[in-house]
């Protein structure tokens, strides 16, 4: 919530994207280009109209090509679907669109799920 941090976040990372920490359904997620003139008001939007804490990230343009969710149940992998932006729409999420498609796990894909279960397990979540 520092304006200034927000700024130069979106200076050296240009294209980004503004979301509330605790959305789903890809609500009140917005993509704001470099330029983009109502950058200032959904800020505004967000600084006045919730206490609720929102994230800023750099957009990733390979988003078009999917959104991977890996499915887990009592730590083993049971699936991943690769969420599909629909045309002309950034937002991956199936309320708005998105297609889920059936895929597999790379190698990069299983060392993560291996890594985040590690860390998961030292600090004694249940998975």
């Amino acid at each position: 919530r520092n304006f200034n941090e927000i700024m130069k976040f979106r200076k050296k990372n240009k294209n980004i994207i503004v979301k509330p920490l605790y959305g789903n359904g890809g609500e009140g997620v917005f993509f704001i280009k470099e330029n983009d003139t109502n950058f200032n008001v959904i800020l505004e939007n967000f600084f006045n109209s919730s206490k609720e804490q929102f994230i800023i990230q750099s957009y990733i343009p390979e988003v078009k090509k999917g959104d991977k969710r890996i499915i887990l149940i009592d730590g083993e992998v049971v699936g991943a679907i690769n969420r599909i932006p629909a045309r002309n729409e950034t937002r991956s999420n199936m309320h708005v669109g998105g297609k889920p498609v059936k895929t597999s796990l790379s190698k990069n894909d299983n060392l993560n799920v291996k890594q985040y279960l590690l860390i998961l397990s030292l600090k004694d979540y249940f998975l």
